[in-house]
């Protein structure tokens, strides 16, 4: 028959992931971007809790050395992200890091990162299908729209998932910017269709 392990091991786990989460939705803002306050203060941040806790304690929790952990509590004091107290430094109860990264604005700054990400994927996804059909092979399917199609059109490239033609000019060079304009705007499907139309 197997050992259990005890059942206090199981509640210390859940308090460690429990903290762990907590200190990575702390960080995780707009605020504590380059152009923000910058990644030190989010290390500080994060070691922060709601209770007391004295300099020291939050530069070890950060591990940071003290006098760069007490700098970057002073520069959080001094936009509300943090109070002192007499016995320590604990984060306000009121959230005000969207405040600060408006006030140094840097609101949104993550999200149109993660949009860049995903524009550069969606490029690359179709500059590599692109150099698949140069070597004459098909090429893969994007990811299927959920529209309903009332009839399906194919050619030698597939069907609608197939990735458009990809931009070239006329000495048969890729122009990549002009890629890039049609994947932030969400074109590429439009192309397909335009290309299976005609």
């Amino acid at each position: 028959m197997p050992i259990r392990p005890p059942a206090e091991l199981f509640d210390v786990r859940v308090a460690l992931l429990d903290a762990l989460e907590d200190r990575l939705d702390a960080g995780r803002h707009d605020v504590f971007t380059r152009a923000g306050l910058g990644p030190t203060a989010r290390r500080v941040y994060e070691s922060l809790t709601t209770d007391e806790h004295a300099s020291e304690v939050v530069a070890d929790r950060a591990g940071l050395p003290r006098g760069r952990a007490r700098a970057a509590l002073a520069r959080m004091r001094r936009w509300a992200l943090a109070i002192a107290t007499p016995t320590g430094w604990r984060r306000r109860l009121q959230d005000f890091r969207t405040h600060v990264a408006k006030q140094l604005g840097v609101d949104g700054t993550l999200q149109r990162r993660e949009q860049q990400y995903v524009d550069e994927r969606d490029l690359w996804a179709w500059w590599r299908n692109h150099l698949v059909r140069k070597a004459g092979r098909r090429g893969r399917d994007r990811t299927p729209t959920t529209q309903v199609v009332m009839f399906r059109s194919v050619d030698d490239h597939g069907g609608p998932e197939a990735y458009p033609a990809y931009p070239c000019s006329s000495d048969g060079r890729a122009d990549h910017q002009e890629a890039m304009r049609f994947v932030r705007r969400g074109l590429l499907q439009q192309l397909r269709d335009l290309e299976l139309a005609a």
